[in-house]
C-alpha cells in the first residue's frame, strides 16, 4: 500500500517537463524562505539589538529630566483623563454627524 502526501500528488501526476518545473519552483520557494529568515535574523541582531541595549539608559535619562522639571506633569492623571474625555466627545459627535 503506497501513501502519497498531498505535496507529491501534483508532482507525480505531471508530465516530466512540468514535474521538473514544479520541483524547481518548490526549491526556489524553500530557498527564498530561508533567505528571508536569515535576513530577518541578521536585521534583528545587528540593527535592533544596539537600540535595545541603549533604550533603558535613554528612558531613565528622559524620566529623570521630566522628574527634575515637574513631577506632577509626568503622570498627571486628571489632565490625561480630561483629554481622553474630550477626544471621546469629539469622536461621538463625529459619529452622530456621519450616521
Amino acid at each position: 500500500m503506497e501513501v502519497k502526501s498531498n505535496f507529491l500528488i501534483p508532482l507525480l501526476d505531471a508530465s516530466p517537463g512540468a514535474r521538473s518545473s514544479k520541483v524547481h519552483m518548490c526549491c526556489d520557494a524553500g530557498i527564498r524562505d530561508q533567505v528571508v529568515t536569515t535576513v530577518e535574523l541578521k536585521f534583528n541582531c545587528f540593527f535592533l539589538m544596539p537600540l535595545l541595549d541603549a533604550f533603558p539608559g535613554r528612558l531613565r535619562e528622559e524620566l529623570e529630566a521630566a522628574y527634575a522639571q515637574d513631577l506632577d506633569a509626568v503622570f498627571d492623571v486628571t489632565a490625561t483623563r480630561g483629554a481622553l474625555d474630550a477626544r471621546l466627545r469629539s469622536l461621538e459627535s463625529e459619529l452622530h454627524q456621519v450616521s
